[in-house]
């Protein structure tokens, strides 16, 4: 069946591992079932899904209260010259 993928199908659409999907299916964070001891995984719904999760992360680094990330570019405050400096 197209419609339904099993956990290394949904991990390869992903581009994640199948041990991450495993993780994202326990916790609620993708759809799907568990039939036995395997998950079921409907592929729409889980297209739907990877589409949200990337318009809110979208959104979060569009955010002016984002955080910068890296090293940091501002410039000090006040500049004292000749401090610290060795002759």
């Amino acid at each position: 069946m197209d419609d339904l993928l099993e956990l290394d199908e949904a991990a390869k659409l992903a581009r994640c591992s199948p041990a991450t999907m495993a993780a994202g299916l326990r916790s609620g964070r993708y759809p799907g079932m568990k039939a036995g001891r395997s998950w079921v995984i409907p592929r729409a719904a889980l297209i739907e899904r990877i589409n949200e999760i990337a318009l809110e992360e979208a959104a979060k680094r569009r955010s002016p209260r984002a955080q910068p990330q890296g090293k940091s570019r501002r410039r000090p405050l006040l500049q004292l010259d000749g401090i610290g400096e060795r002759a």
